[in-house]
């Protein structure tokens, strides 16, 4: 006898679901124009390509049908191309189409599914289906994509056009009948012009890997509604973004967005154009396997959600944008990135756990409140883009960072011309900001990214609260603007002194510090001495500062040599340079010393 395991409103017989009472709506009633499918293909038969159970070769003079629970098979071939010769194969009342050889296509165009399935229940492959596929599923009895058998991976690639009514059904779901379902994975890929498809589409989870991939901006129809049940996976893949514009996403017990790609730090999918995110349990924000750490990010603009419990981020970046309005849905972050590009994004409670941050690009945004949470994986901190915007937080920072640990702010994207004119920033705006544990002290800057001596210029400087009215700001204050080179001296150019070549025009002076950027010069006097007035002068990787002789000399209090930074002597006498340096090289990144003549000596 079969074994039968019971799936909603109808059974898995044998690895295929047959119709128990009322599940389908028999479609096709009379079959007289029809050539039908007398019997299903075993293992080893194939009709789609000889038309064994059809009774001859299919040709495209007739349309064919599998109805009556019967099962048509693709060639058993490993990456064969197949194409069926028929002019319509359809599939009725729960037949089902199994896909066959690892790595195999095949191709009809114009494959009719009234309650029927595309099955993939051979091992850890992929199999690709073309052509054109017309959905008549109903809610009740939906058209199927499922994934047969316990472990591995399964895939379907579905370049195919699909087409379908309002009310039609797509469901896509992983059937096992053994114990350790836990590890199967299904993957459906959209990868058609699916533009025409104007019905639903159900992504199954239970405790299988059940993932909907799409793969351009009409990936799944014209006007997407789709339900996520018991964490069924939603994911934009390939190298441009996958667009949900007006969408109507349902969450049943819980859901997953994602992305299915490595190629490029940019979008991987965007829900947005008053979208709606509704239902019950959480949703969670997780890249797919080698992609979960990955930083291509799901992104969120005008969507309104309700009902769920909440956002839960984790190796993966939400980024909310022009239209996030969601002040009372939580969203939690862990060893992942939430990013905001835009002004106006208003959000609801935002803690964040270990290796996360918060990281505001552009404008002001607004938080309900946020929470920093410590483990043993590490500090969540506070990203902040200089004077690009404010953070506004409607309630309370909690601190609940180990004793003594400070609220990290990290100042990145360093421009020059802002260094080079502002020295104070607000950074953010909070209700209990000068009570204990937010106070200006409990703060602590530091400069995660860009070069070495861009970072300690950041740094140097001291946090403060000052209050407007009746907003307190926390605001950071640099005891040193910043000023860069712009290009490179020439032969009687003396940038030590002069402000030839810095991107604020101004001779050196003491209330800034200096950089040599990569590909840029700054030369002493040539033949006299040279006073450089600036705190401090930083030769970066590829920079060069080159000390003229003929009885030239150069004074430099701070000079600060980074590795792949170049210091070099020009002419063949009477070089000299004075005051103190810094050697950051190290000995895979040395700092460069170069003559600019074969004779003389260091």
């Amino acid at each position: 006898m079969k074994k039968l395991l019971m799936i909603g409103t109808a059974g898995l017989v044998g690895g295929f679901l047959c119709p128990t009472a009322n599940a389908w709506v028999k479609s096709v009633i009379d079959t007289s124009g029809y050539t039908v499918l007398l019997g299903s293909d075993s293992s080893t038969q194939s009709s789609i390509s000889t038309g064994v159970n059809f009774g001859g070769t299919p040709v495209g003079t007739k349309d064919y049908l599998v109805n009556a629970n019967r099962q048509i098979r693709s060639p058993n071939t490993a990456n064969a191309n197949t194409t069926f010769a028929g002019r319509s194969l359809t599939l009725d009342e729960g037949a089902g189409f199994i896909l066959k050889g690892g790595g195999s296509s095949v191709t009809v165009s114009d494959l009719r599914f009234y309650n029927a399935q595309i099955l993939q229940g051979d091992g850890n492959s992929q199999k690709t289906i073309k052509g054109g596929l017309t959905i008549y599923g109903t809610p009740s009895g939906p058209s199927m994509f499922m994934g047969s058998g316990a472990g591995g991976t399964r895939k379907i690639s579905v370049e195919s056009t699909i087409t379908g009514a309002s009310g039609t059904r797509i469901q896509v779901v992983h059937n096992t009948e053994t114990d350790d379902a836990g590890t199967a994975q299904f993957y459906t890929f959209l990868k058609g012009d699916n533009s025409g498809y104007a019905g639903s589409i159900e992504v199954v989870g239970a405790q299988n890997g059940v993932c909907l991939v799409g793969y351009n901006s009409n990936a799944f129809g014209a006007s997407p509604d789709i339900t996520l049940t018991t964490g069924g996976k939603l994911f934009g893949g390939g190298s441009n973004p996958v667009t949900l514009s007006g969408a109507s996403i349902t969450l049943d017990r819980g859901g997953l967005f994602g992305v299915y790609s490595k190629s490029g730090d940019n979008v991987g999918l965007s829900i947005t154009g008053n979208s709606t995110i509704s239902g019950t349990g959480t949703l969670t924000i997780h890249n797919s396997g080698m992609e979960g750490t990955h930083s291509r990010r799901v992104q969120f603009g005008s969507v309104a959600i309700s009902g769920i419990d909440g956002i839960q981020v984790g190796h993966s970046i939400l980024q909310l944008t022009t239209g996030y309005n969601n002040p009372t849905v939580p969203i939690v972050v862990t060893e992942a990135l939430m990013l905001r590009t835009h002004a106006g994004i208003h959000a609801g409670p935002v803690t964040l756990l270990a290796g996360s941050d918060i990281d505001s690009a552009e404008g002001s945004i607004a938080l309900a409140s946020l929470t920093l949470e410590q483990t043993e994986a590490g500090k969540p901190f506070i990203r902040k883009f200089l004077d690009q915007g404010l953070i506004t937080i409607d309630g309370n920072i909690t601190n609940n960072l180990s004793e003594g640990e400070k609220i990290r702010i990290d100042f990145t994207a360093l421009d020059a011309w802002q260094l080079a004119d502002t020295n104070a920033y607000r950074v953010l705006s909070a209700a209990n900001l000068g009570e204990p544990g937010v106070t200006a002290s409990d703060f602590v800057a530091t400069g995660d990214n860009g070069e070495e001596a861009y970072r300690s210029s950041i740094t140097n400087g001291v946090f403060s609260i000052e209050t407007d009215g009746n907003v307190k700001y926390l605001v950071y204050t640099r005891n040193k603007k910043a000023v860069y080179s712009t290009g490179e001296d020439g032969y009687s150019d003396n940038s030590l002194m002069a402000g030839t070549h810095w991107n604020d025009g101004k001779a050196p002076h003491n209330d800034a510090d200096y950089f040599i950027k990569s590909g840029h010069k700054i030369r002493s006097i040539r033949g006299g001495a040279s006073q450089f007035n600036g705190n401090s002068l930083s030769v970066l990787a590829g920079g060069t500062f080159a000390v003229q002789g003929v009885g030239g000399s150069a004074t430099v209090n701070d000079l600060r040599l980074y590795g792949g930074g170049n210091l070099t002597t020009t002419t063949d006498w009477g070089n000299k340079l004075y005051g103190a340096i810094t050697v950051y090289g190290s000995s895979t990144v040395p700092v460069h010393y170069a003559t600019g003549w074969s004779t003389a000596s260091a």
